[in-house]
């Protein structure tokens, strides 16, 4: 489904997480709230499984 996105993601080392935002652009995460809300749902639990925990 996602194979068309592979060129953006298939270079990048370690661990990734492609978000496809449905009907917005990049420039709609600057002040779009469902798709700020909705990219930030999905980072932050990505960056917590890979960031190491805090001592």
């Amino acid at each position: 489904m996602l194979d068309h996105h592979d060129h953006h993601i298939g270079g990048v080392r370690g661990p990734k997480k492609l978000v496809v935002l449905e009907g917005g652009t990049h420039l709609d995460l600057y002040d779009v709230p469902k798709h700020v809300d909705r990219t930030v749902a999905g980072a932050v639990p990505f960056f917590r499984e890979i960031s190491p925990s805090p001592r």
